[in-house]
């Protein structure tokens, strides 16, 4: 058996085969809060192989706006001290509103996605991630479709000029209403894709990332969509944890979520939040889902979310199913006020880093 491996082993070596890491990344937010709660030299570089700086945002003429707090220096000088972690700057996000509006000519993508590139190069990025959220129809799809042309062209032209590789990661929504709309060929040009399996279920009153279900929304649904559809494959796909969930009042399970009662709401929190606001609640973990619910003494009172047990539930099966890795938005999330972050510990545990 271990001359059978050693042959093995030899044969890989010479033919240049090369195994390929289970990846773990994370978004680090550019705002006061997440600073705070995680400063740049608390980040565990030896977990995170790719860490994306949010957000690069744009004006309605397309100039690029920056949130006030984005700082790559020190982020990739800690990077760069720690180890081998690529830091890439993420463009769009949640707020995003206004990048389909910019979109609407091939000249005018590409000068909004020269601004990108050029800012990612000038502050020292390892690329770009593109995390187009928001409406999705035929046109805007169209429009995101063009933007991801662009991206990767004008990275892979100016990676010769500063004499390195450029990162194209392609951020996309979990769900078919959305991915429908996007070119699978055009999808196809990302060196990967982050799947945002995470508020999923957003107009009702149910757990937002659930991984397996008999019915309704599911992960592993959209991963065998995407799969499928766009014949991306799996070594190529991250998919998302969330280090948040949601608090749920006066809504029973499966309610719609704007039901006309002004008594009932749905308050995203942290996992610290939540935690605290769900101190005297009673936990049940649900091993179909992966996710856990925290009910109160309340009627129709909740909490719905992910913590440690979940998150390394997911991991094993992630793994289990020869995905690229696993991505978390957001790392701050976690982080208590003496330092310890547990949903941290257990995703760094159960990926083996």
């Amino acid at each position: 058996m271990i001359i059978r491996f050693s042959a093995l082993l030899a044969v890989l070596v010479v033919l240049g085969a090369k195994v390929c890491a289970f990846s773990v990344g994370g978004y680090y937010p550019s705002h006061g809060g997440a600073l705070r709660q995680l400063p740049v030299d608390k980040i565990d570089f030896q977990l995170y192989d790719v860490v994306y700086q949010a957000f690069l945002r744009f004006g309605s003429d397309g100039s690029l706006k920056p949130d006030p707090l984005l700082d790559s220096k020190a982020l990739l000088a800690a990077a760069r001290a720690a180890g081998n972690t690529t830091v890439m700057i993420s463009v769009g996000g949640g707020r995003l509103a206004n990048m389909a509006d910019i979109c609407t000519t091939p000249e005018l993508t590409a000068e909004l996605a020269k601004k990108i590139v050029g800012f990612a190069v000038e502050h020292g990025y390892d690329g770009v991630d593109l995390d187009w959220e928001g409406e999705m129809n035929a046109e805007n799809g169209q429009r995101c479709s063009m933007m991801i042309r662009e991206l990767r062209r004008q990275l892979d032209e100016v990676a010769p000029v500063v004499g390195r590789k450029l990162h194209f990661s392609i951020t996309v929504m979990a769900a078919e209403w959305y991915l429908r709309h996007i070119d699978p060929a055009v999808l196809a040009l990302g060196d990967w894709i982050n799947l945002m399996s995470y508020d999923m279920n957003y107009q009702i009153a149910a757990y937002h990332a659930p991984l397996q279900a008999e019915t309704g929304l599911s992960i592993e649904k959209i991963l065998n969509y995407l799969t499928a559809t766009f014949n991306i494959t799996r070594d190529r796909i991250n998919v998302g944890l969330p280090f948040y969930g949601f608090l749920y009042e006066n809504l029973k399970l499966g309610e719609k979520i704007k039901n006309g009662n002004p008594d009932s709401k749905r308050t995203m929190l942290t996992w610290v939040g939540l935690q605290e606001r769900g101190r005297d609640f009673t936990r049940t973990f649900d091993p179909l889902t992966r996710g856990v619910t925290l009910s109160s003494n309340q009627s129709n009172t909740y909490i719905l979310y992910d913590d440690a047990e979940s998150i390394a539930a997911k991991v094993k099966w992630v793994k289990e199913q020869g995905y690229r890795g696993v991505f978390v938005w957001s790392i701050n999330q976690d982080r208590l006020a003496d330092g310890n972050a547990p949903l941290t510990a257990a995703l760094k545990d159960a990926a083996g880093k």
